[in-house]
Formats: structure tokens, C-alpha cells, sequence
């Protein structure tokens, strides 16, 4: 749920979140909004482990996020221009509702927190203050 919610914030970050489809091949396509993604990640992870969660068993899923976010965004880039399955996953993640729950639920966790997540934040805030 916070990696998802890091990726869709920043897929969204100009406040529009109606075509989730759209955005995710528009985020897939954009190397540098890939970098942000990560750093966006990084700060909702955060969320995660101060819930309690013990993140060393889940390494494998957060190795991705633990490399410079430049070289990262690049990475990920090719990989989607070169793997059509991740692709086709990325654009199933379309149920606005769903979606908006899971970052709605990392926002005010990490609000609950007390959690400094400013770039996750910023993008949350321009989603609900469209």
C-alpha cells in the first residue's frame, strides 16, 4: 500500500487522479517523474515502519527504492519500454476508489505519525484540493 501510494501521488501530483490508466503510462514514459516516484516512496515507507513493520523482511521489494532515484528512473524506464507484463500491471491499478484509500490511509497514518513526508504530502494535498 505506501509504495503504491508513493507512485500514484506522484503519478497525480498535478492534482488530477481521474484517469489512473493514462497516468500510469504517462509516469512509465517519464524517467524523471520515475525519480520522484522513488524519493515518494522513500518517505511512505516510512509510514510502514513506524506502524511496527519490520522492512529487513521485505528487502527484495525495497531494493528498487534504495538506489539513487536518478539511476532508478532510468531503469524503471527501460523496463517498462521492455517488459509489456509490468506495463500491463502498472495500467490495471485503475480503481480511482481503491486507489485513493490506500493513499488516503498512508497520508493520515503518517499525519497520525507525526512522519515529515513533504514531497508525498504536496502531491496528496494538490489530489484532494483539485
Amino acid at each position: 500500500m505506501a509504495i503504491n501510494a508513493g507512485v500514484t501521488s506522484t503519478a497525480a501530483r498535478a492534482g488530477k487522479i481521474d484517469d489512473p490508466k493514462q497516468l500510469a503510462i504517462n509516469l512509465m514514459r517519464d524517467s524523471h517523474a520515475l525519480s520522484i516516484a522513488v524519493k515518494s516512496v522513500r518517505e511512505t515507507v516510512k509510514v510502514v515502519k513506524a506502524r511496527g513493520v519490520n522492512l529487513k523482511l521485505y528487502k527484495n521489494e525495497l531494493l528498487p527504492y534504495k538506489i539513487p532515484s536518478a539511476v532508478a528512473g532510468m531503469i524503471m524506464k527501460r523496463m517498462f519500454a521492455g517488459n509489456e507484463l509490468t506495463s500491463r500491471i502498472m495500467t490495471l491499478h485503475n480503481d480511482v476508489k481503491d486507489i485513493m484509500y490506500g493513499c488516503k490511509s498512508i497520508y493520515e497514518a503518517g499525519k497520525q505519525e507525526n512522519l515529515d513526508l513533504p514531497l508525498f504530502y504536496s502531491n496528496m494535498d494538490k489530489i484532494f484540493n483539485r
